[in-house]
């Protein structure tokens, strides 16, 4: 397992060196003639007119009992080199469906697969993947460099939202185009032809604004992310001026199903705040017909009582 680990830091390193360039090479300002959806708000690349990504490694790093795992590298059409885990099932089914499960912050594909210590995911990638989905684990600019290498730093990451949103973009869309680059490439490689994700605190997010802004996802599983983002809000979670109330972008992605999660000791989220935001959902007709909420007894980690996250796989199946 350590041998993965080590292994996969110089993709992480590569897509780091990546984003950097392209960032670093953006000479032109981007605007949208409408700005009243999370696309166009969250805004440049994600109006440009997408083409296939190419693929640039598969490997196989381990092999188990239901499925296959491969290290993946594609490049975007922006020039992005987007890494993940890739876990294919070993017996094929008639209804192929894979799922985007999204990392949170300081964390990576690895520990979503419980490939190394796992605490809060509680590898929930694989246990997904032994349900008999393909399950695809990006990468995103997220991780620790005391713990995963690289020389990319956290602040890097502000840097770039900052430079992004000079030129009518964010990290949130660059990052969202990345996710977007994963699902074309197992579309089109024929891995799946039905699209899922889910994911856990910045996991959450990218799995609800995914959604809301790529029509080919049909549901979605967010947890330790929903709450009243006016209260608990981040720079790179602002757009010109617009911070997006959760609410809002689920609303956004009905009439697909959300699936949602929080935990009632959360250490980073207040789980009333959540509720609170939840109410606002009751306003819309048919709202429990489109998205489940549960408070669950835990901290800012996934459910370890897997009834809701079940329900999602047999939603997609």
């Amino acid at each position: 397992m350590i041998n993965i680990f080590k292994e996969n830091e110089r993709f992480r390193e590569q897509y780091f060196q990546s984003v950097k360039k392209f960032v670093e090479n953006l000479n032109e300002k981007f605007s949208f003639s409408n700005l009243d959806t999370v696309k166009s708000i969250v805004g440049y690349p994600l109006n440009l007119q997408r083409t296939a990504p190419k693929l640039l490694i598969k490997e196989k790093c381990l092999e188990s009992e239901n499925y296959t795992l491969y290290r993946v590298q594609i490049e975007s059409f922006l020039g992005i080199r987007v890494f993940g885990l890739l876990a294919e099932p070993n017996i094929k089914s008639e209804s192929k469906t894979a799922v985007v499960f999204q990392h949170g912050g300081g964390d990576s594909p690895e520990r979503v697969f419980g490939l190394i210590e796992d605490t809060v995911y509680k590898a929930t990638a694989d246990y997904i993947a032994r349900q008999g989905l393909a399950v695809f684990a990006p990468q995103l600019l997220l991780w620790n460099k005391s713990e995963y290498g690289t020389s990319f730093e956290r602040e890097d990451r502000h840097v770039f939202d900052k430079k992004l949103k000079e030129h009518g973009g964010s990290i949130t869309a660059l990052e969202l185009h990345c996710i977007q680059s994963v699902a074309d490439y197992l579309l089109n490689a024929k891995i799946t032809d039905k699209l899922a994700m889910g994911g856990m605190s910045y996991g959450g997010m990218y799995t609800l604004y995914t959604l809301a802004v790529d029509e080919r996802f049909i549901a979605g599983y967010s947890s330790s992310w929903f709450n009243d983002r006016i209260k608990y809000n981040w720079v790179d979670w602002t757009y010109g001026g617009k911070t997006f109330c959760d609410y809002e972008v689920v609303k956004s992605i009905f009439p697909r199903k959300v699936f949602i999660e929080v935990g009632n000791q959360d250490e980073m989220f207040d789980v009333n705040s959540a509720i609170q935001e939840y109410d606002k959902i009751k306003e819309c007709v048919n709202y429990q017909k489109y998205c489940t909420f549960n408070v669950y007894d835990g901290k800012h980690e996934i459910n370890f009582n897997r009834t809701v996250l079940d329900n999602f796989i047999k939603f997609i199946l």
